[in-house]
């Protein structure tokens, strides 16, 4: 037994992971439902939101039908902003210099985290359309708040103390942990490397729910269900967090992407 899974049976035998790839348009989102018992995931349901549908209302149904079970929703986007550019702007008049570097202004620390361990830039939430995306996933996180009627703090360890929390994820860094990760992209339109990774995941979870065609015609759901993935080496702990108190406080302003990093 892993040391993975030695600490997923003392602390989460039973366990519901939510992948959410995020967008800001709610039929461009993507999501999936795993259960973790036993120490074995499985995927449970995988789709799109339609159209005139609520990410919200389908992902608090699920949350709901889980029972007491406890909940971590893993989302792909940035949760929040770089300190450095809060700190630049907050005093800056139109016209003047800045005295800040454009990535530390506009990268976050767990940015260059992820590029140092995994070789993957992350889009710069500071200066990238992904900021747009970071604003809707906020807001879902504070509809499904209201929907469900308790808080959604961001998980910091893999005890989930809390019933629900939520932590952020980057697929592509999860897929190439696995060995997943094809040479040339998978968000094609029509695209064999999607049921490659289909293929590969297959061998780590159990897809016996799911219709495969679905992942080779929408990148957006495979996204979504590799969330589940990287949702579930958090709570093996197997993903790498902050390293020193400073980096954490850090974290706690400007987010933390969580991926077990390739190997």
């Amino acid at each position: 037994m892993t040391r993975g899974s030695e600490h997923l049976a003392a602390t989460n035998n039973s366990v519901s992971i939510i992948g959410i790839d995020c967008a800001t348009q709610s039929n461009k989102v993507g999501l999936a439902l795993g259960s973790v018992s036993n120490g074995i995931l499985s995927i449970e349901k995988a789709r799109k939101v339609a159209k005139n549908e609520s990410a919200a209302n389908v992902v608090s149904n699920w949350i709901k039908e889980q029972g007491n079970v406890k909940t971590l929703i893993a989302l792909d986007s940035p949760l929040g902003w770089p300190v450095k550019l809060g700190e630049e702007l907050i005093g800056h008049m139109a016209g003047a210099s800045l005295s800040t570097d454009a990535h530390q202004m506009f990268r976050r620390r767990t940015d260059f985290f992820i590029k140092e361990k995994a070789g993957k830039q992350s889009l710069d939430v500071g200066a990238d359309r992904i900021a747009r995306t970071a604003h809707a996933a906020l807001m879902l996180i504070d509809e499904l708040t209201d929907q469900l009627g308790t808080t959604i703090p961001l998980a910091w360890s893999a005890e989930l103390v809390d019933p629900i929390s939520a932590i952020e994820v980057y697929p592509a860094v999860t897929l190439k942990s696995c060995q997943l990760l094809p040479a040339t992209s998978y968000k094609k339109e029509i695209s064999k490397e999607r049921s490659w990774i289909f293929d590969g995941l297959s061998q780590l979870m159990n897809v016996s729910e799911m219709d495969k065609e679905l992942v080779i015609v929408d990148d957006d759901i495979l996204d979504a269900v590799v969330c589940v993935l990287a949702g579930y080496h958090f709570i093996r702990a197997e993903s790498e967090g902050p390293r020193t108190k400073q980096e954490r406080a850090l974290a706690e302003k400007e987010g933390w992407i969580w991926a077990r990093m390739p190997r």
